[in-house]
């Protein structure tokens, strides 16, 4: 089998028109390989050369039509990706009301995981803490201080919580400092 074909020799050896004509569909190409390997099937013909010209067949056909397949797979991705996202953000902003949210999740093939996976959902985040206790809050603090001081940026309390990321100053850390 030639692996080396380029998609403009697998488009000449199938008899298609060349590339940048227009998207070959699966049925093009599947059609074209047919009316050409009806002719040099090894079986049907006696040519010394025709073993090899049916497997340049095939390697064309494979190779057309995998690309074909994947540009449309990609394509359908891309479009599922983003219908998602838009619900995810729609649900985020709270623009989505839970039963709907389900509905729409549902019609996009995506279900909620069972309780097995450790995950609950049920769990909405509400207020500045979200919806965690006074206790939880102070957990996250603390560990939230101690990951600031392992990476060695300030952290200093405020009246209303935490406020990371000031130097000694007072002054806003620059994006200089962020990095590091």
């Amino acid at each position: 089998m030639d692996a080396g074909l380029t998609p403009a020799q697998a488009a000449d050896a199938l008899g298609l028109p060349m590339p940048g004509s227009g998207p070959y569909t699966p049925n093009l190409i599947r059609r074209h390989y047919l009316r050409r390997a009806v002719r040099v099937h090894p079986d049907k013909c006696r040519d010394p050369g025709a073993v090899q010209e049916f497997q340049r067949l095939k390697a064309a056909h494979d190779l057309l039509l995998s690309r074909a397949v994947g540009d449309a797979h990609s394509a359908a991705e891309a479009a599922a990706s983003a219908d998602l996202l838009s619900t995810f953000l729609r649900a985020m902003t709270g623009k989505l009301r839970d039963a709907s949210l389900e509905a729409e999740l549902a019609s996009l093939g995506v279900y909620r995981p069972p309780e097995a996976f450790g995950v609950d959902l049920a769990i909405r985040f509400q207020g500045a803490d979200g919806g965690r206790g006074p206790e939880e809050s102070a957990d996250a603090k603390a560990a939230l201080r101690d990951v600031f001081a392992q990476q060695g940026v300030p952290w200093e309390e405020e009246e209303g919580g935490a406020k990371a990321g000031t130097g000694g100053d007072g002054r806003e850390a620059s994006n200089e400092d962020a990095a590091w």
